[in-house]
């Protein structure tokens, strides 16, 4: 009887470990950074759907008033037919947030983009195109942007997560990468503004990156974009423009006192990371653009970026 027992327990143990082994991807982790690298956005760039976490977390001073902000959002991308639906929280502090919810959709022969700002729903037509690049900017682009500078990451340490084994890579990305970095990491749809337009001629700076690689499965689990140096340009360029816009009616003189001066104004970015965690690559649950939503006139705005950038109209 016990060795019947003893026998068992045997069985037991070797369907346990061939269980774990089935969970786990049939290739070991590579063994540099940029052999990592290529595997993971390899396998991403294979994935026709995705469901991921956003987050946006911002600390800056204009003209010695503190800013802060914290976005945390949610995507799903499905395919056949293309989707895309994006709910986004906002929070500035002092108790003021705000919540808003984005879709993108083929609908037979016809496509929208809709968002909901304030409990009130705005639609605007679209193209198929337009569908298409959104849903290829959370899939496809982060591997397109991260394989061709595989080699400027280093591996940095191993962490646990989640119970999962992480190996932590970092590295930086040129600013070159900056228009596919707004598309994978939703920046232009978690800040309301168009990014798209800022000119980097003049910032010579990189993009800090960390990656955090799925040991167990070979896959990028999350990612973290540090834009502090570049929105500090950025910002600064902004505030540049709204004094411009002043110039007209004030001296320069009066801009001053008022302490609207550029040099007043002064921007200081501590802390502008933006990141991504991927929750799943398959299977993403399924979803339907709300009928209020559907049943909205198309508004007269012309881009998809106008619901977005024009919200808080």
């Amino acid at each position: 009887m016990k060795k019947r027992a003893a026998t068992g327990m045997v069985f037991l143990c070797i369907l346990a470990m061939a269980g774990l082994a089935a969970c786990r991807s049939d290739e070991q982790l590579p063994g540099t950074a940029e052999e990592i690298i290529n595997t993971v956005c390899s396998r991403l760039g294979r994935a026709g759907e995705l469901d991921a976490d956003l987050s946006v977390d911002m600390d800056m001073d204009v003209g010695g008033s503190p800013l802060k902000l914290s976005v945390n959002s949610r995507v799903s991308v499905m395919k056949n037919p293309n989707k895309v639906q994006m709910s986004v929280h906002s929070d500035v502090g002092d108790g003021q947030a705000a919540e808003s919810l984005i879709y993108m959709a083929d609908e037979g022969d016809f496509h929208y983009a809709y968002a909901k700002w304030n409990d009130l729903w705005r639609k605007v037509e679209i193209t198929e195109e337009d569908v298409a690049d959104r849903l290829a900017g959370f899939v496809k682009v982060p591997s397109e942007e991260l394989a061709p500078h595989a080699g400027a990451f280093t591996i940095a340490r191993t962490e646990e997560e989640e119970g999962r084994e992480l190996t932590v890579l970092t590295g930086e990305l040129p600013k070159e990468c900056l228009p596919g970095l707004i598309k994978c990491l939703g920046l232009t749809e978690q800040m309301g503004m168009d990014f798209g337009k800022i000119d980097v001629g003049e910032w010579g700076g990189a993009f800090p990156t960390t990656i955090w690689v799925d040991n167990g499965t070979v896959t990028v689990h999350r990612m973290s974009v540090d834009f502090s140096s570049f929105m500090e340009t950025a910002y600064r360029e902004l505030m540049v423009a709204v004094v411009d816009s002043y110039k007209g009616e004030m001296s320069d003189e009066a801009l001053n006192k008022q302490g609207m001066g550029v040099d007043e104004l002064g921007v200081r970015v501590g802390r502008f990371d933006v990141g991504v965690r991927y929750r799943a690559f398959r299977g993403v649950e399924g979803f339907e653009v709300p009928a209020e939503a559907v049943n909205t006139e198309a508004s007269d705005a012309t881009e998809m970026l106008d619901l977005f950038v024009n919200r808080w109209d």
